[in-house]
């Protein structure tokens, strides 16, 4: 599932999604920049709950070619019973 996505009019050019929250190596190279690397859904959904803003206006600043960003909707939402 992707969480938080970044792209341009050539489509998607940075994304974070199960490749980086579940991943078992050490290197990301992905817009949460390392902080949901190895995390695990739920942290990493916590993270970009609280922080995704930031990661795409960081992301855009890296990237000048990043036109849009989105966050998923069901990470947008908090839960209604935490």
């Amino acid at each position: 599932m992707t969480l938080i996505q970044v792209g341009n009019s050539q489509g998607v050019i940075g994304r974070c999604d199960a490749k980086c929250y579940e991943a078992k190596h050490p290197h990301c190279d992905c817009v949460c920049c390392g902080n949901n690397h190895g995390a695990g859904l739920a942290a990493a959904a916590a993270n970009t709950r609280e922080l995704g803003e930031a990661w795409l206006t960081e992301f855009s600043r890296r990237h000048p070619g990043a036109l849009t960003g989105t966050i998923a909707d069901f990470i947008r939402q908090p839960d209604l019973f935490q």
